[in-house]
């Protein structure tokens, strides 16, 4: 998925997204929130699914 919004994270669980970047592995988890992790794999964490396109 896209990036299409930037998002800080607001918990610990959470994950930063930059515009333009790229969010692999994605699992659907609550109505609205995805799991994910960066395209290189260091960083993984929850997002806002409104924030990324597919």
């Amino acid at each position: 998925a896209r990036v299409i919004h930037e998002y800080d994270a607001q918990d610990d669980d959470e994950i930063n997204l930059a515009e333009g970047e790229t969010i692999c592995n994605i699992d659907q988890l609550d109505q609205g929130w995805w799991y994910g992790e960066s395209e290189d794999g260091s960083r993984r964490g929850v997002f806002p699914s409104n924030f990324v396109e597919l």
